[in-house]
């Protein structure tokens, strides 16, 4: 939808944002999907209840995902255009 509505501006500036903006959006979502490919493959099942389990017996994944889900951070900041903080 993104991408039509830039093409149907008939400006290729308009057309170039279109392509900026579903880029980011393909970029946002590659990072997501990453993140519960790599959880569900630690766990080994689709169960959500699974999933919870295999937090209980161990470490959470939040501290074994960090650099994944720093990324998702990043890619949000970037996602609204917001610069992110210098550390």
């Amino acid at each position: 939808a993104i991408l039509m509505s830039g093409w149907a501006s008939n400006s290729k500036y308009a057309f170039l944002g279109a392509i900026r903006a579903a880029a980011q959006m393909i970029s946002y979502e590659v990072s997501i999907g990453l993140i519960l490919i790599s959880v569900l493959l630690c766990v080994g099942s689709l169960s959500v209840t699974e999933i919870v389990l295999a937090q209980n017996s161990g470490i959470w994944f939040f501290f074994s995902f960090i650099s994944c889900y720093n990324n998702v951070f990043l890619f949000r900041l970037w996602r609204r255009q917001i610069e992110p903080p210098l550390i």
